[in-house]
């Protein structure tokens, strides 16, 4: 059975979507345990600019700068 869970780029805030290895740039749709240069160099890609997550070169998700006010009483 195929999993739903979406993960989620902690740069962009953009979607995550199959595997590159950060030593050769090899890409697959899901995580090779065999992969030549080793497994644990595979990692995660974002979507939109298919890079590994550490090197995503996305729009950094925007945080506001300020909270959102209480009510005064």
């Amino acid at each position: 059975m195929e999993s739903t869970d979406i993960k989620i780029c902690k740069i962009c805030g953009g979607k995550l979507y199959g595997f590159k290895c950060v030593m050769c740039g090899a890409e697959e749709e899901i995580e090779d345990s065999s992969h030549t240069c080793g497994p644990e160099r595979c990692e995660a890609k974002c979507v939109g600019c298919g890079q590994v997550e550490k090197e995503c070169t996305c729009e950094p998700v925007k945080k506001d700068a300020d909270p959102v006010p209480t009510p005064a009483a």
